[in-house]
């Protein structure tokens, strides 16, 4: 039987270089400031304070909706979305994307690409894979309770390259794809494990797994056997096979981990 996790991730990083330059030139009258990020290169959509649905297109874009309940696409490009306040949907698109959802109780989806998903504070829901659902579209999502998106088969993308996860404050719920490190940060989190994690090298890594809140879910298909699990140490990390494939490599540093700290779900 096959079933798999969630997880593994990729970190955008961002680096202000300064240079230490001696000489003495007159200053320019009119300065232009630093671009963040270029503007020759992004595309800048502002929200409001209503619920609004903002969308970007084929080039880079820095998206922020402000206050409201918005829902803000990506769509291609390497894109930085703002959920700033509210319940917002946030949907990464194609590239490498930030995906930041703020105050409010947020569902971020990172799509195609290395993407980083930080859900800030509330209780978030932070897909980091790819999905494919036939009968669920990523516009669907702000319809769906937690027990319908929990509820549906997810297919992942085998090519996906790891994304990072971090819940930040709430009681957050991951879906992780291949190779994605998840965060859960403070509060009891749950971190969902499907069948699109295909080996050793696809396993997700979780760096701070707290045994008193936090559970990990291995979805397996309806009508077959419960899936076996065991654990194995490898130096400070506890790794978590399911029928004999690993699927988590947990970080020791958050505490303990027991095959009790793992549950399941029939799809």
């Amino acid at each position: 039987m096959f079933f798999a996790l969630f997880g593994l991730a990729a970190l955008g990083m961002l680096f202000l270089v300064l240079e230490d330059d001696t000489s003495v030139e007159e200053p320019d009258p009119d300065p232009d400031p630093d671009p963040d990020p270029d503007p020759s290169d992004v595309v800048v959509i502002d929200g409001t304070s209503d619920p609004e649905i903002l969308e970007g297109g084929d080039e880079d874009n820095l998206i922020t909706g402000y206050q409201g309940g918005d829902s803000i696409f990506g769509n291609d490009g390497d894109d930085t979305l703002r959920g700033y306040t509210g319940d917002d949907l946030l949907v990464g698109g194609e590239g490498d994307d930030l995906v930041q959802g703020g105050v409010g109780n947020d569902i971020m989806l990172g799509g195609d690409g290395v993407d980083t998903l930080q859900g800030g504070s509330g209780d978030d829901v932070l897909i980091g894979s790819q999905i494919f659902v036939n009968d669920l579209q990523p516009e669907d999502l702000p319809n769906l309770t937690n027990g319908d998106l929990f509820s549906h088969p997810y297919e992942g993308n085998p090519d996906d390259e790891g994304n990072t996860l971090d819940g930040g404050d709430g009681n957050d719920l991951f879906i992780a794809g291949a190779q994605d490190t998840v965060t859960g940060g403070e509060g009891e989190d749950r971190i969902f494990i499907g069948e699109w994690v295909r080996g050793e090298d696809e396993a997700v890594t979780v760096t701070d797994f707290d045994e008193e809140d936090d559970v990990i879910v291995v979805r397996y298909l309806a009508g077959s056997s419960l899936p076996q699990i065991t654990l194995a140490n490898d130096g400070n990390t506890r790794l978590v096979y399911a029928d004999g494939q690993l699927v988590a490599r947990v970080n020791g540093d958050g505490g303990p981990f027991f095959a009790s700290d793992v549950m399941f779900q029939a799809v």
